[in-house]
């Protein structure tokens, strides 16, 4: 059996979306293994499994030694990938199969009109050869390739936020994650971040998938960001409406932003896969996940973990695929902070932090410090815990929360919170 068969077996019984892809007929090799490929194949699409276990190859009797090859390949090797590796590993490999059958099917042409020949049918000869074509293998680029690429591309979303510009911004295709404990403001920062986003680039829209709260919770946030007013009088006011529908009218950096940001109800979507299907079909800038552990799915892992894992595999791999940057919103573990000083979180206090944080190119805490000292309640801190592409930038944010807004602090008020955070972290050590 060809080793690129074995691969591109292992790579679907890593991550079973490969499935869908490859086919039997793709086997050049393994004629004798395709009735069991296509068991497999069809019980995972059954049982919605999202990868292939030794208890399903015991389950199913499979007894061929290229598909237990292929199944060993796949726990020692592939398992490591992250999606994007897989991705272009998959491509690569399927190109070559590709390439292989083909040839394979020309030569049993060129074979068959050479004896039509022999009998003096040219005619009919000519015919089984016309239009006969040979895909060629998409050849590897090399690093100078891949360097120019990235050159060519745009490198990062700015936002229009100091602290993540100065920086770099966002390298579009890789996941952010904001965590923080309880009460912090995460969803209405995060709505924050991606409005400022969506002012600084005209062309840019968001995904808000709302798992957490109502719909309608998120919409009291943007009205009363836009005007001004507390969130508390909006639903008492008879006013409202008609000053929202005056403001909408008028050509506004805030107003237009917000007709860019769409809200995706809870009720709409269950898992990363459901997630997968509506950023595909719309292909946003930018989209946000309030928040990570509230998805559900019953078709994978039963641990969470495996679960977690399952999940940022699907956002990754979508992120990656249409060039996006996705924002997801986890929580602290539960009394995680109470029992120590320090009350900025770190990297692993977050739940299952260990898959989101290895899927997430840049993570952030919120840290609000009136939650634990009597502390000036406008001072509010974004805190950054990991850069994958640069150094590290906190953000000095003065809050609003009664009316959803946040504005970067500047001159004095930058440097007094930027000096207090350096000593309460100094104190905290």
């Amino acid at each position: 059996m060809k080793i690129e068969e074995q691969q591109i077996m292992a790579i679907c019984f890593t991550d079973t979306r490969f499935f869908r892809l490859f086919e039997d007929k793709h086997l050049v090799e393994c004629a004798d293994c395709k009735e069991d490929f296509n068991r497999i194949k069809d019980t995972v699409i059954e049982k919605q499994l999202s990868a292939v276990s030794n208890s399903l190859l015991k389950e199913l009797k499979v007894s061929n030694r290229d598909i237990e090859v292929a199944y060993i390949m796949s726990i020692n090797d592939f398992n490591r990938y992250e999606a994007n590796e897989l991705n272009r590993e998959f491509a690569m490999l399927l190109s070559s199969l590709n390439h292989s059958r083909q040839t394979r099917f020309v030569k049993a042409r060129i074979s068959e009109a050479y004896n039509l020949c022999k009998d003096g049918r040219y005619t009919e000869a000519i015919d089984l050869v016309s239009g006969l074509s040979i895909t060629p293998i998409k050849p590897l680029e090399n690093s100078i390739s891949d360097m120019k690429s990235a050159i060519r591309s745009i490198p990062a979303l700015k936002t229009g936020i100091n602290f993540i510009d100065k920086v770099g911004g966002w390298r579009q295709g890789n996941i952010v994650q904001l965590t923080g404990d309880n009460g912090s403001m995460k969803t209405s920062i995060s709505i924050w971040m991606a409005i400022q986003t969506l002012m600084h680039n005209p062309e840019a829209t968001c995904l808000y998938f709302e798992k957490e709260m109502p719909k309608a919770d998120v919409a009291v946030k943007l009205i009363s960001r836009l005007l001004q007013v507390p969130i508390e009088t909006i639903q008492t006011s008879t006013q409202i409406e008609s000053k929202l529908d005056e403001l909408l009218s008028r050509d506004t950096p805030l107003g237009n932003a917000i007709k860019r940001f769409t809200i995706v109800e809870n009720n709409t979507f269950d898992s990363a896969k459901d997630m997968a299907t509506t950023i595909e079909r719309y292909k946003p800038t930018l989209w946000v996940l309030d928040y990570m552990t509230m998805l559900f799915d019953d078709s994978g892992s039963k641990d969470m973990y495996g679960f977690v894992k399952d999940q940022m595999d699907v956002l990754k791999s979508v992120t990656s695929s249409t060039n996006s940057v996705g924002m997801i919103l986890s929580q602290v573990k539960q009394n995680a902070l109470s029992n120590r000083n320090m009350k900025i979180p770190d990297k692993s206090d977050s739940e299952w932090s260990s898959k989101i944080n290895q899927a997430s190119a840049y993570i952030y805490t919120t840290f609000y410090p009136s939650l634990y000292l009597t502390l000036d309640r406008t001072w509010f801190y974004v805190v950054s815990l990991k850069n994958r592409f640069g150094s590290r930038e906190h953000g000095n944010i003065l809050c609003y929360p009664e009316l959803s807004n946040y504005y970067e602090a500047k001159d004095d008020n930058a440097k007094k919170m930027r000096e207090w955070l350096n000593g309460y972290y100094s104190r905290g050590k």
